[in-house]
């Protein structure tokens, strides 16, 4: 049996790419001809960082939870769940993995810059786990993961796994995030 879902917040610039993987393919970069949408999007991103995402589905999926990715980066204002699939997979991400990415948050206009993406985070979690109709019980939200190199989550900083735009997401983030989308009990989120 299946655990409850968990859910991956995603951002890109700072966690799937980095100051030091755009210098190491600053020539790989300068050969490209065009630089249409999807190609913008798929040299943005690290094999690397995928590869270090992919383990932690595996790992979440391998304790029986059933990991999903919403794509909260900036990003998503100009591309769509398939861009991002397609993009994710020409950089080595499985297709299986690719078929996680479900969504992306809604943009919010509101808020600082001490909140804005919680409250989109919030508002995605609410769209789906928000207080049922007719005095019926309300589910558990699901356990969730944002994976971001900006503090812009207000109440929900506890479920940051905080990257740099130095460096990305790294070996010693997994363990972290791993733990946030399964632990057997979580804190009620808000």
């Amino acid at each position: 049996m299946t655990n409850p879902d968990s859910y991956i917040f995603l951002d890109i610039d700072g966690a799937l790419n980095s100051h030091r993987f755009f210098e190491s393919q600053r020539a790989e970069r300068d050969k490209v001809q065009h630089w249409d949408k999807e190609m913008r999007l798929r040299y943005s991103v690290d094999p690397a960082a995928l590869s270090r995402l992919a383990t932690i589905l595996d790992r979440c999926i391998a304790a029986g939870f059933d990991t999903k990715i919403v794509m909260s980066t900036s990003w998503r204002m100009h591309n769509t769940v398939g861009d991002f699939r397609r993009a994710f997979m020409f950089n080595g991400f499985s297709k299986a993995h690719a078929a996680r990415i479900i969504d992306r948050t809604p943009y919010r206009s509101d808020g600082d810059s001490s909140n804005r993406r919680g409250l989109e985070v919030q508002q995605w979690l609410d769209e789906r786990w928000g207080t049922p109709q007719s005095g019926a019980a309300i589910p558990k939200p699901p356990r969730i993961c944002c994976i971001d190199d900006s503090c812009d989550f207000g109440h929900l900083l506890p479920h940051l796994v905080r990257t740099s735009w130095e460096h990305g997401l790294l070996d010693e983030h997994i363990d972290h995030c791993v733990k946030l989308l399964t632990l057997t009990t979580h804190s009620n989120l808000p």
